[in-house]
């Protein structure tokens, strides 16, 4: 630093230097005065003092000094002033700066300096000696002002740029700027800062400034500039602005906005219909999965129904073979024996090998009829008949075998005469199918009753039995091949199932319906309802 010290009132600038220095500043000072008169001024220059550190005794180009000494006069400004230096420690040194006539010579003594008790100092040298008194001292308040000179931006000049908006790729701008201070221009200090890009000052002692690449954004350049004797000038003020690049600017910033916030809908939309769509999947698999397990079940149902049909279907083929063969084997072995077999023991015989002929017979016509129906080859013979007659003529022939169980029958109808168009055979066939299944399934002292009614141009033939009766989970059952309902408490014994499939084969072949109305415990009521017409 360099502090300029012209009236005694301005040592409180150096109040905190070392003793000595201010009492070597005190006495120059008191000598300038006496000299020259307390009222000094820069123009003439006829006297002050500087202190001076060791970076301003660096400006100075001071030599290696040592002691209280002046150590050398140099001319400063021409010929017309000249200084000297004096070391007063380590750190600091005084300079006396006056005019050139005022000095003895450029030479002073070593160690040849007084102080007085009126505060002048006197210095010897080879041709007298100079007296000094540092009084009045005055300090320059004279503050820089920056003038821009130039503007330059990607290469272009230009006049000024102040509230001027670049487009973003004019981003390289340098400017050129210079003092009102042509004194010592070399020890002027520029200090300098772009708002909206630094948060500190800079220093330069270059009289321009470059920014290259600046970002988009407002900025606002503040340059201030420090004398040579330590005076900050006052700050001097440039804006302007670098636009955004349109894919910055705050319209495209709303418009990536707008397309994420779409972007996110779709998405969102895609991934709730998906979502929908994986559980509409879902659901329909869960469902069919739910079916094929009912199917499943059925399947397995169906096939144990089927083993089940099958060993029944096959032990009632074997019962009657297995005993025509023991009757066959029986008659052999009295051959054999040459046993004399009188005529009513061989017509025993004979009638239990008609009776087993015609039950084997009956169940492969049976398996026949079965498999003719459903492959839609069977063919009904049908004629004119009275229904009525043929019903009671049927269950008439049977009074005897159901009255022979201890079942008591009736007959009963509403009507003399009803004449459909039927094959008697297969409804014959139908009738002592259900009678024969309410006398199996009906305990002795049991009813069975057979009821023919007319409907008009229907007919409907009732056969009612008071028997163990058929749950509901069963009816829809009972007309399947391959299901029997039996009483697994019961004596009775199997049958092979297929006759009240049959019967429901026939009575749909006709147009008709046939069903049951049942209830376990009580009875059982199975109804056909045959049309008169059913061409």
């Amino acid at each position: 630093m360099i502090i300029n010290i012209w009236k005694k009132q301005d040592l409180d600038l150096v109040k905190e230097l070392p003793t000595e220095v201010i009492s070597v500043i005190e006495t120059t000072i008191e000598i300038l005065d006496e000299d020259y008169g307390t009222e000094r001024t820069t123009e003439d220059l006829g006297g002050y003092v500087a202190v001076v550190d060791k970076a301003g005794i660096k400006q100075l180009k001071q030599k290696q000094l040592n002691g209280i000494i002046p150590e050398y006069i140099d001319e400063i400004e021409g010929a017309e002033y000249i200084s000297a230096l004096f070391l007063c420690s380590n750190d600091f040194s005084i300079v006396v700066i006056c005019k050139k006539e005022l000095i003895q010579s450029n030479e002073f003594n070593g160690r040849s300096c007084f102080k007085a008790k009126t505060g002048n100092m006197y210095f010897g040298g080879v041709n007298g000696f100079n007296v000094f008194n540092p009084d009045n001292v005055y300090i320059s308040e004279f503050k820089p002002k920056i003038i821009f000179d130039n503007f330059e931006v990607n290469g272009s000049n230009k006049k000024d740029i102040s509230n001027t908006k670049f487009k973003y790729n004019e981003n390289n701008i340098k400017i050129s700027f210079f003092t009102n201070d042509y004194m010592n221009t070399k020890t002027t200090q520029y200090y300098y800062k772009l708002d909206g890009e630094e948060k500190k000052w800079n220093t330069t002692k270059n009289n321009s400034i470059v920014f290259a690449n600046l970002n988009s954004g407002e900025y606002t350049l503040r340059i201030k500039a420090k004398s040579q004797h330590g005076v900050m000038g006052e700050e001097s003020v440039v804006k302007f602005t670098i636009k955004s690049p349109f894919w910055k600017s705050k319209y495209a910033m709303c418009l990536y906005l707008l397309f994420i916030i779409i972007g996110i809908l779709i998405n969102r939309y895609k991934v709730k219909k998906l979502d929908r769509l994986v559980n509409e999947k879902t659901n329909d698999l869960r469902v069919q999965m739910d079916k094929n397990e009912v199917l499943f079940k059925k399947v397995l149902t169906l096939e144990q129904n089927k083993n089940n049909y099958f060993i029944n279907l096959s032990h009632e083929l074997r019962t009657p073979l297995n005993v025509l063969n023991g009757i066959n084997q029986l008659i052999k072995d009295l051959c054999k024996k040459e046993v004399f077999i009188t005529p009513k023991r061989l017509s025993y015989y004979m009638d239990i090998m008609e009776r087993n002929t015609s039950r084997l017979l009956n169940l492969i016509n049976n398996i026949i009829d079965n498999t003719k129906i459903e492959n839609n080859s069977y063919i009904l013979t049908k004629e004119e008949t009275n229904i009525v007659y043929l019903v009671e003529e049927t269950v008439m022939d049977m009074k005897d075998y159901i009255e022979e169980k201890g079942l008591e029958f009736i007959f009963d109808t509403d009507i003399e005469e009803k004449t459909i168009a039927c094959d008697k055979t297969e409804i014959e066939r139908c009738i002592v199918n259900l009678v024969g299944n309410a006398s199996k399934f009906t305990p002795e002292g049991g009813l069975i009753q057979v009821t023919v009614s007319d409907l008009g141009d229907k007919v409907k033939i009732s056969v009612k039995d008071s028997g163990i009766g058929i749950s509901e989970e069963n009816k829809k059952l009972i007309f399947d091949r391959f299901n029997q309902v039996v009483d697994n408490n019961s004596e009775v014994k199997r049958g092979s199932g297929l006759g009240l499939t049959i019967c429901k084969q026939l009575i749909t072949l006709y147009g008709g319906d046939i069903y049951v109305e049942s209830e376990v415990g009580v009875g059982s009521e199975f109804i056909i309802i045959l049309p008169v017409n059913n061409d």
